[in-house]
């Protein structure tokens, strides 16, 4: 049998090339399953993957992608990668459809166009503007406030908190730096503080497959991600005071590694700044016994559902750059992916979405920078915890075919979805597919747009819908019609028709 070497942080083993695909159940193992982890593309994950193996006996390593029942990529998922699906006789981490996620403004337009339609369901999606299409609706609404409303803006496709900022005035927007990639948020300004500090729930989803997709989700196995410094409104500058971001408050000199998973005994000034979603939930009980824990929980499964059914169809149009959408049940079972959720309450213990991070950090160290400008790297047992659990369960779910003590299943789109849903998304998504034709597009051009004219019911009279007007007003660029903009372009043919916009789709789909 094959030897490979890997390395660990304590010393060097030799582990075996060992292939258990999933139907090769081992029932002498502690779970009932074995699993063979493939890290060959794993790069900077790996390190996780190794803790993962070091605290299971049922796991072995290899570098052989083909014999592995997990691939686990720590890379996005790439064109040249559609060649090793037929090869790959287990999963892999990656659904290159969730890209979508990667601007903040794509989520943020799906999300906008889901609430006008079902502003109850979607009242977790603070107001939320995308510039600078949006910029004469924002600029109404901050000079209507000013300035006693706080706003968030953020880069579209920024990450790590870099570019964040806090103003009031659209003075101070422009001062800041206006750019025609940003979106721009109702900043909660009463959020519910735990030790007098602001925190936000880091919330994993592991999805799996496309179409059907179905969403896995713990809401103890998460993490909760706290400012360094004591909630203050009047120092709206103070990024350690609002700012939640990990890779922010690291670097601040309150920063409070976790070293007890459980405890929460803790004066204010040395909340750890990372802690377990269970840990939050004993906080927030020992701090507000009224709260309702369960019902809290609930919250975050319900918006994760709804992101997952308001985004699913558009994750589909997109994977159809590199893949057949016609793929068998087999092909599509075999992606899978983990979704970071970003989720925080206000002080009425309303849950509120701010994004969905399509490559949640997987980092299970701490990378402190010392007085000197030295980097410095410690363990985060927190980190290890939660994402060693976070793969541990995935395999578990996927490979052992077992279901898990602490990830549920919540959404699967093969099954009829929620009043509200059933979905809207997905049924501008069935027009999309007729416009696009038997392969799915990534886009449509114009001409497939007028196609929608041969679609409406007899009955219907079309002779005074300018259609050109419509495209006009859809402000296509070279790269065509996306989902997105078929559903406005819906909306705005049911208003030239004077027709309810639901039921003209609910039409048009079947």
């Amino acid at each position: 049998m094959d030897q490979v070497l890997f390395e660990t942080n304590t010393e060097e083993m030799i582990l075996p090339q060992v292939s258990n695909l999933a139907a090769e159940h081992n029932a002498d193992s502690i779970e009932g399953f074995r699993c063979t982890i493939g890290v060959s593309e794993a790069e900077d994950q790996e390190a996780l993957v190794k803790v993962v193996y070091n605290k299971h006996e049922n796991y072995h390593l290899s570098n052989n992608v083909e014999e592995s029942d997990i691939v686990w990529f720590g890379r996005p998922f790439q064109p040249s990668d559609v060649d090793l699906i037929p090869k790959i006789k287990g999963f892999f981490n990656r659904i290159c459809g969730t890209e979508i996620f990667r601007d903040k403004d794509t989520q943020c337009w799906i999300l906008n166009q889901c609430k006008e339609f079902f502003p109850e369901a979607f009242s977790f999606h603070p107001g939320s503007y995308c510039l600078m299409k949006d910029y004469e609706q924002l600029q109404k609404e901050v000079t209507m406030t000013a300035p006693n409303k706080l706003w968030i803006a953020k880069p579209s496709d920024g990450g790590d908190g870099d570019g964040i900022f806090l103003f009031k005035t659209m003075e101070e927007l422009h001062n800041f730096g206006l750019a025609d990639d940003m979106v721009v948020q109702q900043y909660i300004g009463n959020p519910l503080l735990l030790k007098k500090k602001k925190w936000d729930s880091r919330i994993y989803v592991m999805v799996h497959g496309i179409n059907p997709m179905r969403g896995y989700i713990s809401t103890d196995c998460g993490l909760g991600r706290f400012c360094t410094e004591d909630y203050d409104t009047s120092d709206t500058a103070n990024i350690f005071s609002h700012l939640t971001n990990y890779s922010i408050n690291r670097k601040s000199d309150k920063y409070v590694n976790n070293e007890d998973e459980n405890s929460t005994e803790c004066a204010s000034e040395a909340v750890p700044t990372k802690m377990s979603m269970a840990q939050v939930w004993r906080m927030i009980k020992e701090e507000y016994p009224h709260a309702d824990i369960e019902a809290l929980k609930q919250k975050v499964r319900d918006i994760s559902a709804d992101v997952l059914r308001s985004c699913r169809s558009a994750i589909e149009v997109k994977c159809a750059e590199m893949l057949d959408m016609n793929m068998p049940a087999e092909v599509n079972d075999k992606f899978f992916h983990v979704l970071g959720l970003d989720i925080m309450f206000d002080d009425n213990f309303d849950a509120w979405l701010f994004e969905t991070n399509r490559f949640p950090s997987m980092d299970i160290g701490l990378s402190r920078e010392t007085a000197e400008g030295v980097t410095e790297r410690h363990r985060s047992i927190i980190d290890e915890k939660i994402k060693g659990t976070l793969v541990h369960e995935s395999a578990k779910i996927l490979v052992g075919k077992q279901e898990s003590e602490i990830f549920t299943k919540f959404y699967d789109s093969s099954e009829a979805g929620s009043s509200d849903a059933e979905f809207v998304y997905e049924k501008v998504f069935k027009v999309y597919r007729k416009l696009s034709g038997p392969a799915l597009k990534t886009s449509l051009t114009v001409a497939d747009f007028y196609k929608l004219m041969t679609m409406l019911p007899s009955e219907v009279d079309a002779s005074k819908v300018d259609l050109e007007a419509i495209i006009q007003r859809l402000q296509i660029n070279e790269t065509g019609i996306d989902l997105i903009a078929v559903f406005n372009g819906l909306k705005y043919l049911a208003e030239a028709l004077q027709m309810n916009f639901i039921s003209f789709v609910e039409t048009l789909s079947e």
